[in-house]
């Protein structure tokens, strides 16, 4: 491959993109601090009218305590988004199907959640994507030598329009996965994609924490 030229396409009005998705010229992103799904044009980074997911009247900006914390954003690929929380907290166990046209529907995430706290009690979403029929979920593991995990899900169940409650029945597999260490320091995932080939690709990361 020939030397490749990273540039900025544009700023983002955010402190920090978690989950993000490409589609038509549409670049839609979460923050893991909004309440909105926010939308740019790619070409020019114009912004597009964000998309409520917690109502009007909820604040722009939230704090930690309040944050729904999303950190997954999944292409359905018929116009359609899930956004869903990290489950690091209580408050943090909401998801969104945000439709094409977009309406925004609440799903409980706290059945499923709490049956992968049996296996991951320090559970952390941070990226999801749709492969080969499975609905597959990015944990983040942390400190030294803690194993992230690949969880994969029932997509058709979990696609559902009937189902806004995620039950532990969705659950197929947990698999750990090691993906090295950076100066004595575990990688975790960030997050996932697919290729058009329907590769799965992950970014990770390396911190000095154990929370």
């Amino acid at each position: 491959m020939p030397n490749a030229q990273l540039y900025a396409c544009f700023t983002l009005g955010l402190s920090a993109a978690s989950g993000l998705v490409q589609r038509e010229g549409i670049v839609s992103v979460l923050g893991d601090d909004c309440a909105a799904l926010g939308r740019y044009r790619l070409h020019d980074g114009a912004p597009l009218p964000s998309i409520p997911l917690l109502g009007q009247s909820a604040k722009p900006v939230l704090t930690k305590a309040e944050k729904p914390d999303l950190e997954a954003l999944v292409d359905v690929g018929d116009g359609s988004f899930l956004a869903l929380g990290s489950g690091s907290r209580p408050n943090r166990e909401r998801g969104f199907r945000i439709s094409s046209t977009g309406t925004v529907e609440l799903l409980n995430l706290s059945p499923l959640y709490a049956r992968l706290r049996d296996d991951l009690p320090n559970l952390n979403i941070e990226g999801a994507v749709l492969q080969a029929g499975a609905l597959v979920l990015a944990h983040r593991g942390v400190g030294h030598g803690s194993a992230s995990r690949l969880i994969r899900l029932d997509a058709q169940a979990a696609l559902d329009p009937r189902h806004t409650c995620w039950l532990p029945n969705l659950l197929h597999e947990i698999r750990p996965i090691a993906l090295g260490e950076l100066d004595g320091i575990a990688l975790a995932f960030t997050d996932l994609a697919c290729d058009a080939d329907g590769v799965m690709h992950y970014l990770a990361a390396a911190e000095v924490t154990e929370d």
